[in-house]
């Protein structure tokens, strides 16, 4: 949750393969009725992880199964966001980002084609709590230049060292080429 004066923004980052708009928007509605955050207040990013569910993908012969998925899901998106909102507190808010040319490229491009590989941080430094690192990489980070795998399971992978290694919360979101 971010704010500034009376207006109040959820970010969230979910470890599922993809969502479509309806699917997004069912989401917004829950959080936005529990938490009195508006819709267009509301962002959802998805880390493309292969190894998630994929809920806007056919799920022929499991529509029970997916109903209840998503039921669980926007309840843990309501909790989400009303922890969130309740764990506000100042921070000075610092950001930089690299370069990364050669790391990976996108899959459904040719092996050729220019892609901004370019990682982002922002670091909210919080002093009465634990500090918080958004990361944004704008890529589906298939293979390495060398054609060592890198899988698509990066972004957890990323979150779990950074938390295990400096004090602080992180999220992952993924730019828009995944």
């Amino acid at each position: 949750a971010l704010g500034k004066g009376d207006e109040t923004f959820l970010m969230f980052t979910a470890d599922v393969i993809s969502v479509g708009s309806a699917w997004a928007s069912a989401m917004k509605t829950a959080v936005s009725k529990a938490t009195g955050i508006a819709k267009d207040h509301i962002l959802i990013s998805t880390t493309h992880t292969h190894s998630g569910v994929g809920v806007n993908y056919d799920w022929a012969d499991h529509e029970a199964d997916k109903a209840a998925y998503m039921e669980k899901f926007y309840a843990a998106a309501v909790t989400a966001g009303t922890q969130a909102i309740a764990d506000m507190s100042q921070a000075q808010v610092l950001g930089g980002s690299v370069a990364t040319e050669g790391l990976a490229h996108v899959r459904h491009t040719s092996a050729d084609a220019q892609v901004n590989g370019q990682l982002d941080l922002v670091q909210l430094q919080r002093a009465d709590k634990q500090d918080i690192v958004l990361m944004s990489f704008p890529v589906h980070a298939t293979f390495m230049e060398s054609g060592t795998v890198l899988s698509a399971d990066f972004p957890g992978y990323a979150r779990a060292y950074v938390e295990a290694n400096y004090d602080a919360q992180a999220a992952y979101f993924i730019g828009s080429a995944g």
